[in-house]
């Protein structure tokens, strides 16, 4: 069986968000839910959301991010910086703390992406 969104979730969100959800980041007390062209913000904790979730989906990497596996392109680091590359170009932080978790989850199926230019 595939995994799916939690209704929970997807029924607080606008329609034009679906069910295509890449990442989730909180905005002080509130969630923004990144979609492929659309977002909505949302109150509700990152801590919530993430209860709703199949671990299978994908994970938290940082402590104000969660993203979906399938929206991973790959992993980019910059010194001690390590990021990772969304389908829609987003480059969210991985957090020291998810950093190894990150890079067993997402380093092995994914390739590694060239730093970003510094000029």
């Amino acid at each position: 069986m595939a995994v799916a969104f939690s209704q929970a979730l997807l029924r607080k969100l606008p329609p034009e968000i679906g069910a295509g959800i890449v990442a989730l980041e909180t905005e002080d007390h509130d969630l923004r839910v990144h979609a492929a062209g659309a977002n909505a913000l949302l109150l509700m904790r990152m801590v919530d959301a993430a209860n709703l979730l199949d671990p299978q989906l994908g994970a938290q990497v940082h402590r104000r991010w969660w993203v979906a596996q399938a929206a991973v392109m790959g992993l980019r680091a910059n010194s001690a910086k390590l990021s990772l590359v969304l389908t829609d170009d987003r480059l969210v932080p991985v957090g020291r703390t998810y950093a190894a978790a990150v890079r067993a989850s997402f380093g092995a199926a994914r390739q590694a992406m060239p730093p970003a230019d510094q000029g």
